[in-house]
């Protein structure tokens, strides 16, 4: 059972990203039960256009493993009525407990937890001063999620709990996601910092990279890509992103390559190979220096279930 718990200017967003993962695994045959509940029940009307009929708390009763979604919203309290306060804390330890946004600080404030999703260990994006929350944390049975799109991630680590990471793919490609990015991963990915920072002048640049990981991506080769000499098109893009060509090709390929680690899916070498890294043994010096462990030890801890958002719960 799936219960999603909201109250008046709800994020719609969210409520579609949570409703929409479910859905698709029911039609994959992998079943949930999905339930609107809401304090008094009836029409809530969501942040933006649009509401969702729900029922009474007092009438929903999820069980042990069952998950709970605290949804919150821009313009909604982050201060949970006492119905919705009471009705989480009967639930704690029972069911598997997850705020979404403006819902963490409803289900932190029920709780008494604090409600802060902490920055990645290793800060993939040079030159910036912000310090990005991760997709999402899990203390125990509660989940915490940053928000927005970021639901579709920590809703298929809930999936990949239940029926496996191989179901949860099904799932991401039925949904046409990109890449299905983990719990423990920033919340805005290097590339995204990049079109950002480039803006329009290196738009298609940053397109061909990320598209092209393991092709040869030397300065030369971006430069010929611009139409520039080598030195003024390095010139440029330090002045338009705040980092080299070479530093930024080397952190999208370490980026894509902790995906791909971290999902057990190809062996290191095949890895290496599609992201650029040329070698197995490039790819292990490159990800010690950035992260301080070997691509090997991180597979083993997400075996043992340690600090892996996806394991099953004890």
């Amino acid at each position: 059972m799936v219960v999603i718990v909201i109250d008046d200017k709800f994020s719609l967003l969210e409520f579609s990203c949570c409703v929409e993962v479910f859905t698709v695994s029911n039609r994959i045959k992998r079943k949930y039960k999905i339930i609107q509940a809401s304090p008094q029940g009836g029409s809530i009307g969501s942040g933006s256009a649009g509401s969702v009929e729900t029922e009474a708390l007092a009438r929903v009763n999820p069980g042990k493993k069952d998950i709970v979604i605290v949804l919150g919203g821009d313009g909604a309290s982050s201060v949970p009525q006492p119905a919705i306060a009471d009705w989480l804390r009967e639930r704690a330890g029972r069911s598997r407990l997850c705020g979404i946004g403006a819902g963490i600080d409803m289900l932190a404030r029920s709780l008494d937890l604090d409600p802060t999703v902490p920055a990645p260990d290793v800060d993939l994006h040079p030159r910036s001063n912000r310090q990005l929350p991760i997709i999402a944390e899990r203390r125990g049975p509660v989940w915490m999620c940053s928000g927005k799109t970021t639901a579709l991630d920590m809703m298929l680590a809930l999936v990949a709990e239940d029926w496996g990471v191989p179901h949860a793919l099904h799932v991401a490609e039925a949904l046409l996601m990109y890449v299905w990015r983990r719990p423990d991963e920033p919340a805005l990915s290097m590339i995204f910092e990049l079109q950002k920072r480039g803006r329009a002048r290196f738009s298609a640049l940053h397109d061909y990279i990320r598209t092209n990981l393991a092709e040869d991506l030397r300065v030369e080769r971006l430069a010929e890509l611009c139409r520039m000499t080598p030195r003024t098109f390095a010139r440029h893009f330090l002045e338009q992103t705040g980092t080299t060509p070479a530093s930024a090709v080397a952190s999208i390929r370490l980026e894509a390559a902790r995906i791909l680690i971290d999902s057990r899916a190809s062996t290191l070498t095949e890895i290496a190979h599609v992201t650029g890294f040329g070698s197995e043994l490039s790819l292990r010096r490159a990800y010690l220096r950035a992260f301080g462990a070997l691509p090997s030890n991180a597979r083993h801890r997400d075996r043992d279930g340690r600090k892996n958002a996806a394991s099953p719960p004890t």
